[in-house]
């Protein structure tokens, strides 16, 4: 960048073969017009290129269109008036005048640029060309990188950032009008009445859950968290069933705990309402077979994609959940689970690590524009103080969970004693306790254990009182 206290040109930040130095991608002619638009209708195009130049004085390769870019931004800023007198007079005053080519050259902008109108035209090519001399710094970088480097996978996770990062240095979308905002929105309520009220998000096969929280809305990060063996991941993959395979819409799944052979046995089992260990045992019955395999075919027909891969860190999922969501469509990501994941680099503590890896979620979440639920683990004091329902601040090792979550969801038993009772079928409640666009509340459930499967509890209600036996699994 430029030397903003004397205009010099500035020491490479990255260093370039002496063969790239002639051929720098860049154009002198559109940088040159830029400014002569600015000089012509200061009010109008100045803030257009404020807004489209992000990256600022790195979008100009010339020297001199820089310190001139620089010295419209400091009159801009402080509400000087801009015409090429003005200009010339505060080059001159910061002895920058013959720098940037004198008289002549500063007069000539305006009078070349045919029109103020071609601004955006301008712009483009100084946003390709600037994309461009990053991509070959980038390259370059990484060509020295390569050499040394000792994990292949690290630095192709490092390389796809690296792109990501210039993608986005580029990016400058348009921000929409008040008016339409406006106009989307009553679009959406014009939708809400033609569907009768239906939900805004992604049904999850649990209709007391849905009513809370109107489905599963893109963007979302949803957390689900209990202590062990409460069925999170049970209910999470429940979800994930119910998604793929009664709405067909692709749902990317990341295990970092269980292997996908398992995951997949679990979901198996779990649709078919079979106690999968009757299967590896060679004790299940015909009926139960033929429930496993009519299972197998819906699930093997489901849009499913899993990544089992454990040891990640944040930054990996990342780019893993893009090019799953880039090559699949994805609808839903399920992340089970966050304290498995490890931060892209070396902090002080735990609580820095699980912060960064949340924040990374969130992030995932609004970039990708779908719903990610994010498994948790809840801290061990829960068990000093059984009686109590677990609150968001009981989410282990972060605060910066419960900021960050849309949506917080505590899985735990309100009746310890009936659950030691009839250990088969656990009832079990999920608190919804934080809810940014929703009211908060309870949705009861009850969770077979044996084959991993939550059900309504509302549904045994109005008609019998528990469910039905063929669902209750036998001792063993």
């Amino acid at each position: 960048m430029i030397d903003l206290a004397g205009g010099k040109r500035p020491k490479p930040t990255r260093i370039l073969p002496v063969e790239y130095a002639h051929s720098i991608p860049h154009s002198l002619a559109a940088e040159q017009g830029a400014l002569g638009c600015i000089l012509l209708s200061p009010q109008d195009c100045l803030p257009e290129c404020l807004s489209k130049l992000k990256m600022g004085l790195e979008a100009f390769h010339n020297v001199r269109c820089r310190m001139v870019f620089r010295v419209l931004l400091e009159m801009h800023e402080a509400q000087e008036p801009i015409d090429v007198v003005a200009v010339h007079q505060k080059l001159k005053d910061n002895h920058q005048l013959e720098e940037t080519g004198g008289t002549a050259w500063l007069a000539s902008l305006p009078d070349q640029t045919p029109s103020a109108a071609n601004l955006p035209t301008y712009l483009n090519i100084i946003l390709s060309k600037y994309v461009s001399r990053q991509m070959l710094e980038h390259c370059f970088s990484f060509t020295n990188k390569v050499n040394d480097a000792t994990d292949m996978g690290v630095l192709l996770e490092e390389f796809e950032q690296s792109a990501m990062a210039v993608r986005n240095s580029a990016a400058a979308p348009e921000l929409p009008s008040i008016h339409n905002l406006v106009k989307s929105r009553i679009s959406f309520y014009e939708d809400c009445l033609a569907r009768g009220g239906g939900m805004a998000g992604i049904p999850t096969g649990f209709p007391d859950l849905d009513n809370l929280i109107d489905g599963l809305k893109p963007a979302e990060m949803i957390v689900l968290a209990a202590r062990p063996s409460m069925g999170k991941t049970s209910l999470a993959m429940n979800i994930a069933e119910q998604v793929a395979i009664e709405q067909q819409l692709p749902v990317g799944i990341f295990s970092l705990e269980m292997s996908r052979e398992a995951l997949v046995g679990r979901m198996i089992a779990s649709r078919a309402r079979v106690n999968e260990r009757h299967l590896i045992k060679a004790t299940s019955t015909e009926p139960e077979q033929k429930k496993i395999f009519t299972s197998a075919i819906r699930i093997g027909k489901a849009p499913i994609h899993i990544d089992d891969t454990s040891g990640i860190s944040i930054l990996q999922l990342k780019a893993r959940a893009r090019r799953m969501w880039q090559k699949h469509k994805i609808r839903l990501l399920v992340i089970d689970y966050v304290q498995l994941l490890s931060a892209s680099k070396k902090r002080q503590n735990r609580q820095e690590e699980v912060a960064e890896i949340s924040i990374g979620i969130k992030a995932l979440a609004s970039e990708l524009r779908v719903p990610v639920i994010a498994i948790c683990q809840l801290n061990r004091e829960l068990e000093r103080d059984k009686e109590r329902k677990p609150r968001v601040s009981d989410l282990r090792e972060s605060g910066q969970l419960e900021q960050d979550a849309d949506i917080i969801g505590l899985l735990y038993a309100p009746d310890l004693e009936a659950a030691a009772a009839n250990p088969a079928v656990l009832s079990v409640n999920l608190l919804i306790a934080k809810s940014r666009n929703g009211p908060c509340g309870i949705v009861r459930l009850q969770f077979f254990k044996a084959f991993t499967r939550f059900e309504s509890a509302s549904q045994f209600d109005s008609v019998i009182q528990q469910p039905p036996k063929s669902w209750i699994p036998k001792e063993e």
